[in-house]
């Protein structure tokens, strides 16, 4: 079945499509970037904040490990130095993997590849990063640095913070994001309405206009709107109207001239048949008279019927192939 959507639908409709189309990539490829980007400096605070922690503790973990101070002291300081984050957690790790203090003052498992992928990782490099879901189910940033003293790493250092708040942060500026773009398809889509509007307007008057002049309304015409195009459509619109009316008005004046034309020969001989029928053709002389007189007016009705055939195959664009001598001077003196 052939769709039949108006010229302004479709225009409507298109630039609505593109416009969803644009806002659905803008989606996909800005929120990539602004989660990108956020996790990014996520990570990067948290990276700055692990090796300025880890600086911290280079003595008191050596003091510790010299028997000078108990963990609690470590765990006391960094809860001090913690105060303003709460969501932060920290966990501190001998290098063997055992834990050494927790935040949450209740120490964890041993390190290892599944449970601490970050500490094993920061063991074997300069840092170690993971993002995985904790055991609330909240997806959390982890980061894992060495103490060092001297060159000699002391104890590993893991801090971990929820990215709820990165990702809320993100979430909101997508969707800042998000409403910009649907204000700027709005107006795409108003522009597009605006233009198919200009577009149809004109093509529905030109419409209504030939559906007038189909019922008989020559008079018709159609003022010039719209761009350059349909302006010069509305104007061959109304030449054709015009030169239409003009032919339509010269071929009735001319059927009335030729109407005139034909009546005269025509009565001339009704009424010399209709006197050869009620006596005249008894008299001799009357009726060969009358007789001559209907062959004459015979023969000036077929000349009439051919000037009538050859002046259609001339509007009809064909050759009537016919060729008379004519004297000019005669006809000069005629209309003289």
């Amino acid at each position: 079945m052939t769709s039949r959507r108006s010229l302004k639908s479709r225009l409507v409709l298109s630039h609505l499509i593109v416009s969803l189309i644009s806002i659905i990539l803008m989606a996909v490829f800005a929120g990539r970037s602004i989660f990108q980007a956020a996790t990014s400096e996520a990570e990067h605070n948290l990276q700055g904040l692990a090796f300025a922690t880890s600086n911290a503790l280079q003595l008191p973990i050596q003091q510790v490990r010299e028997g000078q101070i108990k963990p609690e002291a470590i765990e006391e300081m960094l809860n001090l130095m913690f105060s303003d984050l709460p969501e932060l957690s920290f966990t501190v790790y001998e290098i063997n993997g055992k834990a050494m203090v927790d935040s949450n003052s209740v120490l964890p498992p041993a390190a290892n590849a599944e449970n601490a992928p970050e500490v094993i990782e920061a063991l074997e490099s300069d840092m170690g990063l993971d993002i995985r879901w904790n055991g609330n189910r909240e997806q959390t940033l982890y980061m894992a640095v060495p103490v060092q003293r001297e060159i000699e790493v002391t104890a590993i250092l893991r801090l971990a913070i929820p990215m709820k708040s990165t990702l809320d942060a993100a979430r909101r500026s997508l969707l800042v994001l998000l409403v910009a773009a649907l204000a700027i398809a709005s107006g795409v889509s108003l522009f597009g309405w605006v233009l198919a509007n200009n577009l149809a307007r004109p093509i529905q008057v030109l419409t209504q206009a030939a559906e007038n002049m189909e019922q008989g309304d020559l008079g018709v015409r159609v003022r010039p709107s719209g761009p350059e195009e349909l302006q010069h459509l509305a104007e061959a619109f109304n030449s054709m109207a015009s030169r239409l009316q003009t032919n339509v008005n010269e071929l009735r004046a001319f059927v009335a001239n030729a109407s005139h034309e034909l009546r005269t020969p025509l009565t001339v001989v009704k009424l010399r048949a209709e006197a050869l029928r009620e006596g005249a053709l008894e008299d001799t002389d009357i009726a060969t008279r009358f007789l001559e007189e209907i062959e004459i007016e015979v023969d000036r009705l077929v000349r009439m019927v051919n000037d009538l055939l050859d002046l259609s195959r001339m509007e009809a664009g064909l050759e009537t192939g016919k060729r008379t001598t004519l004297n000019l001077s005669s006809i000069a003196n005629e209309v003289y």
